[in-house]
């Protein structure tokens, strides 16, 4: 097999396991850092029944929302402008 054809098979591995998944869809925030390591070591907690157990098989994938590119800048303006840079 060439490379080509293993990079394919690989996304589509990649993408059959992230629809087996549950989304965790958060907005993007630098505190918000360690949300995967909460998630996987709550993980066990969710698997406490047999409701849970099928719905949550695997842990979520976390997803980030980003803000619009308008938001970033407004705050990075009154950031800057609070800061006096």
């Amino acid at each position: 097999m060439n490379r080509e054809a293993l990079n394919r098979c690989s996304d589509k591995q990649k993408n059959q396991d992230r629809e087996d998944r549950v989304p965790l869809v958060t907005t993007y925030h630098p505190a918000l850092s360690s949300i995967m390591r909460v998630v996987h070591n709550l993980h066990p907690m969710l698997k406490s029944t047999e409701e849970h157990k099928k719905v949550f098989p695997e842990p979520p994938f976390i997803a980030f929302r980003c803000k619009s590119l308008k938001g970033i800048l407004v705050l990075l303006k009154l950031y800057s402008e609070s800061n006096g840079v």
